[in-house]
């Protein structure tokens, strides 16, 4: 039997501290994430501050808002 790929739980914590505490230190005007299948997304660092956690897809452009650290994370999102 094969498990789904999965963050390790280390970086899953920083990615919580990231989102609750804003324990980052932003690129730019943003902070960046990437996903654990392909791909990397932004979130503003003003958004974050205001508790928005709208990420933006580095490749698409598509925009995916989450109500939560642990939705962003379940949705196979980290802290890059």
């Amino acid at each position: 039997m094969t498990h789904a790929p999965s963050w390790s739980e280390d970086l899953k914590a920083l990615t919580r501290a990231a989102v609750e505490d804003l324990d980052v230190t932003p690129r730019g005007d943003g902070v960046y994430f990437k996903h654990i299948r392909a791909g990397f997304g932004i979130i503003s660092f003003g958004d974050l501050v205001s508790g928005r956690l709208k990420l933006r897809d580095t490749d698409t452009g598509d925009v995916t808002t989450f109500a939560d650290a642990d939705a962003l994370i379940e949705a196979g999102w980290v802290i890059d």
